[in-house]
Order: C-alpha cells, then sequence, then structure tokens
C-alpha cells in the first residue's frame, strides 16, 4: 500500500488546494478520532469538544507546518501536536475550577510511552519547557481569533467541513445555496484563515 505523501499534499493545501486539504484531514482522520477515546480528555471536555480542538489543532498544523521532516515522522508530529492543545485545553479549565493542587492524572491510555515515537508527560510541550508552553497556547488562540473574524458563512462552512465532518451537499443544504457555493465559501475562508494567520503570527 502506498504511503500518504504528507510533504507533497501539505504544501498543495498551504497553496490553496482545497483537495488537497481535504485528502490530509482525513489520511490525519485516525490520528483526531483516537483522542475521543481517551477519558481524561473526554471526562473534562466532552467528545465533541475533543474533537473540535483537535480537528483545529491539526488545521492549524496544515497550515503552520514549514517542512524538513521525513513523511515517515509527520503522523507522530501531528499526534503530538494535537495532544499537546488539549492538554493545554484540560489545564485551562482546571484553572478556572480552581484545581491547581494536583497534576492532572497520565492522559495516555494503555502502558505508558517513551523515546521519539512515545508521549509526553502531561505538562510537556512540543518543545519541552515553559516558553514553548506560552507560544504554543498564544498560537492555539491566535487560530480561534482568526477564525472568529472570519464571516457567519465561513464560519459555518469550516467547522461543518472539517470538525463536523459534513459533506459540502450537507452543508449546503443547511445553508440553502449550492455545493459549488459551499466550494467557493470554503476556498475562500481557507485563503483568509491563512492570511490572517501569517499577520499574526509574522
Amino acid at each position: 500500500m502506498k504511503k500518504f505523501p504528507w510533504n507533497e499534499e501539505i504544501y498543495l493545501a498551504q497553496q490553496g488546494d482545497t483537495a488537497a486539504v481535504l485528502r490530509t484531514c482525513v489520511s490525519a482522520e485516525p490520528i483526531v478520532s483516537q483522542f475521543g477515546k481517551v477519558s481524561y480528555f473526554t471526562d473534562w471536555l466532552g467528545k465533541d469538544e475533543v474533537r473540535s480542538i483537535a480537528s483545529l489543532a491539526l488545521v492549524e498544523f496544515i497550515m503552520s507546518y514549514r517542512g524538513g521532516v521525513p513523511d515517515g515522522e509527520i503522523p507522530a508530529l501531528i499526534k503530538q501536536a494535537l495532544k499537546c492543545d488539549l492538554i493545554n485545553s484540560v489545564h485551562r479549565m482546571e484553572y478556572r475550577r480552581g484545581k491547581e493542587e494536583a497534576p492532572p492524572p497520565n492522559p495516555d491510555t494503555g502502558s505508558p510511552h517513551s523515546g521519539a515515537g512515545g508521549f509526553a508527560t502531561p505538562s510537556a510541550t512540543p518543545h519541552g519547557d515553559p516558553e514553548a508552553s506560552l507560544l504554543q497556547n498564544a498560537y492555539a488562540q491566535t487560530v480561534q481569533d482568526a477564525i472568529e473574524h472570519l464571516n457567519r458563512n465561513e464560519q459555518t462552512v469550516i467547522r461543518s467541513y472539517f470538525f463536523r465532518q459534513e459533506t459540502t451537499n450537507e452543508i449546503a443544504a443547511a445553508l440553502g445555496c449550492s455545493a459549488q457555493n459551499v466550494r467557493k465559501t470554503r476556498r475562500k475562508a481557507l485563503f483568509r484563515l491563512r492570511g490572517l494567520l501569517d499577520r499574526k503570527t509574522g
């Protein structure tokens, strides 16, 4: 079976190829879905929110990826990025509830992992230091803010298409427009979203 060409597809996605965005999201779907089975996340956030956060982190990864990583290592990189976003979301909720006195339990399922292919500790970040944690949190908030700057239809299309996995025809029926209009709105929204992120993080 031919392996998915991550670098090639992500590059095309960053150039505005919505089909490449979809192919990349579909290939990463098993990674997104696995977090919905981790009780540590679902107990705090709920399954729908876990999926939304993981899906948003995936879109963020696609748009911010700068290359230089072999195809075979990209799934692990995506997994770590999504996990860090989810852990940070749980930590923010813990702080709001005033439960800072004890560290959260290990979010991994099964036996602990170590080494390059394993998960980091719950408080770990992609780079394993407080500064990286602050940067990661800031970027996640930047993506949320950028989506809020899209118009209502663009937000609906992005969230329906990427987060709820609805088809173009389903979105068109919900919005009362043509499938062609949905595809046009999706292309425009992705272009605007990338532009917003480039300006905020440049």
